[in-house]
C-alpha cells in the first residue's frame, strides 16, 4: 500500500514536471513569436522612416536649391544695377572734370599769378568741383544702398513665401 501510495506520488510528480515543461516550452515559443512580431514591426517602422526621411531630404534639397538659385539670381540682378550704377557716376565725374576743365580755361585765358588757386575747381553755376564730386559720390553711396536694400527685400520675401509653400 506505502509502495503503491509512493508509485502515486512519484506517478503525479512525473506528470506535474511534464506539464510544468510543457508550460514552460509553450512560454517560450510564445516569447520567442512575440519577438519575432516585434523584430518584423520594428523593422518596418524602419523601412517607412527611413522611405519619409528620403523623401523629406530630397523635398528640402529641391527647396534649398530653389533658394539659392533665387538668391543668386536676385543677387545678380543687383549687382548690374550696381555696376551700372557705377558707370554713370564714373561718366558724371568725368562729364563734371571735362566741364569744369572747359569752362575753367574759357573763363580765365590768363592766369592770375598771385592766387593760382582762386578759380580752381569752380563751375558755371558756382560749385566747388570737389563739393560736386562728394555730392555724386553721396548720390552713388545712396543708390546702391537702396539696391542692397531692394535685394535684400526681394531675397526676404523670396524665401518667405517659398518656405511657406514648403510647409504646406
Amino acid at each position: 500500500m506505502i509502495l503503491a501510495l509512493v508509485n502515486n506520488i512519484k506517478t503525479s510528480l512525473v506528470k506535474i514536471a511534464v506539464v510544468i515543461a510543457v508550460l514552460a516550452g509553450l512560454f517560450l515559443v510564445h516569447n520567442w513569436q512575440v519577438n519575432q512580431a516585434i523584430d518584423k514591426a520594428v523593422a518596418t517602422q524602419k523601412a517607412e522612416y527611413n522611405k519619409l526621411n528620403q523623401s523629406l531630404q530630397s523635398k528640402s534639397l529641391v527647396f534649398e536649391c530653389s533658394i539659392k538659385d533665387d538668391v543668386t539670381s536676385i543677387t545678380k540682378e543687383k549687382d548690374a544695377k550696381i555696376k551700372d550704377i557705377t558707370r554713370k557716376y564714373n561718366a558724371a565725374i568725368d562729364s563734371l572734370r571735362q566741364y569744369s576743365a572747359s569752362t575753367s580755361a574759357a573763363s580765365n585765358p590768363t592766369s592770375d599769378s598771385s592766387n593760382p588757386e582762386s578759380t580752381k575747381g569752380i563751375n558755371a553755376e558756382g560749385l566747388f568741383e570737389r563739393h560736386a564730386e562728394v555730392s555724386l559720390g553721396i548720390a552713388k553711396n545712396a543708390e546702391e544702398l537702396k539696391q542692397h536694400l531692394n535685394a535684400c527685400y526681394q531675397q526676404y520675401d523670396s524665401v518667405k513665401d517659398q518656405l511657406d509653400n514648403y510647409r504646406k
